[in-house]
């Protein structure tokens, strides 16, 4: 059987107003400065949808889990390896499966909603592991007594979840539900190309660009003047705890909107900087994962800015916007 759950997001994005790709003809060059400050006005706006298969599995079976079939994830990444996926997640729900996807993909999900949570680690670099694999805190998980349909009217939701970690961020490389069914007899699931899909489809027009100029000796970002998130809630500094810095080949935004799922992973230079609590970098204290620092933004491709949730399951940047450089 399978289940197709599509949830459609609506979001004044990411804190968002909108981000703007457009590079400003007009204006003193004395608004071009080192010093750039993101505001609500100046990030994207984004609008999204998300499938995901659910399959019925025998309640109480020590079934097995299998993604090694996979060559590419949800967001159309190439995944030559199954060696890629760090961790499996097998997640129980106390929210509905509809209501799981809105909470993912607003960031709102609490830790209330948790029922179950546990862990496959995959250090030898496996494509499928047992359900009794699956532990935290070494408390295995017993398939025998947990994995079983609710007996009353609560509303249980089971989920798997394949994990790249990536710079300590969680990178949901797909996903699918699982049900407990009595009377079922399958014991195998398999992940494959189709499991999940995600798409998104991003406004780097609307907004306000920041601006700057080449070749400066200091670069600082300030997005203190920035109240909301993406999903239209406070921006909290201990959410927005990664600033990101990213730039691309290209100069047409357009075609940066139409591959905005794979924008942050085709960067020809991406840095990051933990910034928890913090309202503002000095961003040649950026570096990307080689340890390189951030050396000064140029004319050539396009530049972007932003914020992320490390521990968020989304892979949508709270915050983001173009580079206008001179």
């Amino acid at each position: 059987m399978r289940q197709s759950i599509w949830v459609s997001i609506l979001l004044p994005f990411f804190g968002l107003n909108a981000c703007s790709g457009k590079t400003s003809d007009s204006g003193d060059d004395d608004e071009y400065t080192g010093d750039l400050w993101l505001t609500n006005a100046s990030t994207y706006t984004y609008d999204g949808s998300l499938i995901v298969d659910s399959n019925p599995l025998a309640e109480g079976a020590d079934s097995t889990v299998s993604w090694d079939g996979m060559t590419v994830d949800m967001r159309e990444r190439d995944m030559a390896d199954p060696a890629e996926i760090d961790q499996v997640a097998i997640v129980a729900f106390y929210i509905s499966q509809q209501e799981m996807l809105d909470a993912i993909a607003t960031n709102d999900l609490q830790q209330s909603d948790i029922r179950d949570y546990r862990i496959f680690s995959n250090s030898e670099g496996v494509g499928a592991a047992l359900f009794s694999e699956f532990t935290i805190f070494g408390n295995d998980f017993d398939p025998s007594s947990e994995f079983m349909a609710p007996t009353d009217d609560s509303v249980w939701t089971w989920a798997l979840l394949l994990i790249t970690l990536d710079e300590g961020k969680q990178d949901i490389r797909s996903m699918m539900f699982i049900e407990p069914t009595p009377g079922e007899s399958a014991t195998e699931v398999a992940f494959s190309n189709t499991t999940a899909a995600l798409d998104f489809q991003a406004d780097l027009h609307s907004g306000e660009a920041l601006k700057t100029l080449s070749d400066l000796d200091a670069y600082t970002l300030d997005w203190s003047g920035v109240t909301e998130d993406c999903n239209g809630h406070e921006l909290d500094s201990s959410t927005a705890d990664s600033l990101l810095l990213g730039h691309t080949s290209t100069t047409d935004i357009t075609e940066l909107e139409n591959s905005f799922v794979q924008l942050l992973d085709v960067a020809d230079e991406l840095y990051r900087l933990y910034v928890y609590g913090e309202t503002d970098a000095n961003l040649f204290d950026a570096q990307d994962e080689e340890g390189n620092s951030f050396s000064g933004f140029t004319q050539d491709g396009t530049w972007v800015v932003g914020l992320e949730c490390s521990s968020c399951l989304s892979p949508a940047p709270l915050t983001l916007t173009v580079v206008d450089v001179r």
